[in-house]
């Protein structure tokens, strides 16, 4: 696989004509964004939206959109309303409406209204429509697309795709189907999930009383050709639940305590036979293997003790799940595609081959993704994170709590190695470098507390490295960037008493800046010689929000600075 999370960037970046500052109506016209050189698009109230070929930055705003993203490897944002989204090929759209304190973590999904249709286009990009029901397809390209509100339908298409429709408190019911290639479908309660083509895997959260899902097409094991994986993340369960599965008239049907979780659509339970149920209790943070092939009972009381390890442990090339325990642990799970969590000792997790989650759990962990599209977590504590060779996504759960529970994430360091990567950490110090591809880089948290939109400060200045290729980057409150080759996009997030970010090696004929906050006026932003003849202080109403280093005010100019009311 490829493409996890919020992707990439090609060279020149060109997105139909920016408007830095928007009065649109809400009327649902029709515009057609003209291709020029500029670098991004901000659509008006219920618009049409075409890009490039290349790479685009794509917003929408109030009203039920229509983006068609073209073959590039895109970024869409939210850029008004104080909002910035942590994207590469996400095009978001809407107006904020009134929410509770919400975090949505990396994906900066600020309450995004209107019933959106969002076509990715050839490229491996990363897309979501926030709030409304929306509909997204990846196309070509290996994509993210991820929607964690409304009842939404997203369509991986070709390429190896990561789809997530979580809902958290919205229970709406949602579509995803993962096309051809080997993908990651995660969803919850009510959805119905396809796998489609190609070796799949499924992620279901549940919890007592919530609507069963469906999955339409899941292959049983075959070790000469292709299987599928299913773990369900539940809640609400103990080591005495029962588990069962029985026949219907439509599938298969796996239930916990009596309750429907999900069913399997045209599989008898006997097609099962082989095939074990993972079975993840949140509460507990114990792990079940639920054995399905015995034809004399369809009901099985786990005990935990059987299925969780300490020490040196190798998996097997099949798909394995591997838990650790209070120790130190070590854990090899070479080809297949793996799940391991480390649990609360300083541990070491390596994904090998395939589409892997490792999460390190508490502790200082070493969690290495190996080759493949990984999703890795090093969880609290001081982490060394390595992505490796394949397009991996880094979130520290911190990061991606719907419920914003409060974490100390430790400083962690993070490599992305080769590939395209999505690497985001907002809590601690941290040192984050991207490593050769298109990269996409984030220290910024976002919280939505009835109509106003604020950022979360992080705890300590980063370290943000793109390195080779053409990143995004989103920083804020004294972080240190360096984009590194490449074109590359740098945001960066202001806030009341946030000390300016520091970038290292803007280039104004490459790089892109945009400054986000709350600027009414453009003659606001001014550019001023800093310490020395060569360092630029980007000021607005005097305040200075970024320095950049090696280059004098004359010779950045204010093309290459964008920014939003």
């Amino acid at each position: 696989m490829s493409s996890i999370l919020l992707l990439m960037f090609l060279p020149a970046l060109a997105i139909a004509g920016f408007a830095s500052f928007n009065n649109d109506d809400d009327d649902d016209d029709k515009t057609d964004a003209t291709p020029d050189t500029s670098t991004d698009a901000q659509a008006n109230a219920g618009d049409t939206i075409t890009g490039t070929d290349i790479s685009d930055f794509i917003v929408g705003t109030t009203g039920d959109d229509n983006i068609y993203a073209g073959d590039g490897n895109d970024v869409g944002e939210t850029i008004d309303d104080n909002t910035y989204a942590d994207a590469t090929e996400a095009l978001i759209t809407g107006d904020l409406d009134s929410f509770d304190s919400l975090s949505e973590g990396f994906f900066g999904v600020n309450g995004i209204s209107g019933d959106d249709y969002i076509d990715l286009g050839h490229g491996n990009d990363a897309g979501t429509g926030g709030a409304g029901d929306d509909t997204i397809r990846g196309n070509l390209g290996a994509d993210l697309i991820a929607d964690t509100e409304g009842a939404d339908s997203l369509d991986g298409g070709y390429g190896d795709d990561v789809l997530i429709a979580v809902d958290g408190p919205d229970d709406a019911s949602d579509v995803l189907n993962g096309g051809a290639n080997d993908d990651l479908l995660w969803g919850d309660g009510g959805d119905t999930m396809t796998g489609g083509s190609g070796e799949d895997l499924f992620v279901l959260n549940w919890a007592p009383g919530e609507d069963m899902a469906s999955i339409t097409d899941f292959d049983t094991v075959d070790d000469e050709t292709e299987s599928e994986f299913l773990q369900i993340a539940a809640s609400g369960i103990s080591a005495n639940s029962i588990f069962a599965l029985e026949d219907t008239d439509d599938g298969a049907i796996f239930s916990i305590d009596g309750e429907p979780v999900v069913q399997f659509d045209g599989k008898d339970a006997i097609d099962l036979e082989s095939f074990k149920i993972n079975v993840y209790d949140i509460d507990a943070d114990a792990s079940y293997d639920i054995d399905l092939s015995d034809d004399e009972t369809d009901n099985q009381a786990p005990d935990p003790n059987d299925e969780r390890i300490e020490g040196a442990v190798y998996g097997t090339d099949d798909d394995d799940y591997i838990m650790g325990m209070e120790g130190n642990d070590t854990v090899f799970s070479a080809a297949g595609n793996d799940t391991l969590t480390g649990e609360n000792g300083d541990d070491s997790l390596e994904g090998g081959d395939g589409l892997d989650i490792v999460d390190g759990n508490d502790g200082d962990d070493t969690v290495i993704g190996d080759a493949g599209m990984d999703f890795l977590s090093g969880g609290p504590g001081d982490d060394l994170i390595y992505g490796g060779p394949g397009d991996d996504l880094v979130i520290e759960r911190s990061a991606w709590d719907v419920n914003d529970t409060e974490e100390d994430s430790g400083d962690d360091t993070i490599y992305g190695g080769s590939g395209n990567d999505v690497l985001a950490d907002y809590r601690g110090s941290d040192l984050i470098e991207g490593g050769a591809g298109n990269d996409t880089i984030s220290s910024v948290q976002v919280t939505l507390t009835g109509v106003q939109t604020l950022y979360e400060a992080p705890d300590g200045p980063d370290t943000l490295l793109g390195g080779d290729g053409d990143d995004a980057i989103v920083a804020s409150d004294g972080d240190i960037v360096s984009g590194g080759a490449g074109a590359d996009i740098i945001g960066n997030v202001m806030g009341d008493g946030f000390d300016p970010i520091t970038i290292t090696d803007f280039d104004p004929a490459e790089d892109i800046l945009y400054l986000n906050g709350d600027i009414v006026d453009p003659a606001s932003l001014t550019l001023a010689t800093g310490t020395s003849a060569t360092t630029t202080l980007v000021q607005v109403d005097g305040v200075t929000h970024v320095i950049l280093q090696g280059l004098a005010p004359t010779q950045v100019g204010t093309d290459a600075i964008q920014f939003s009311a």
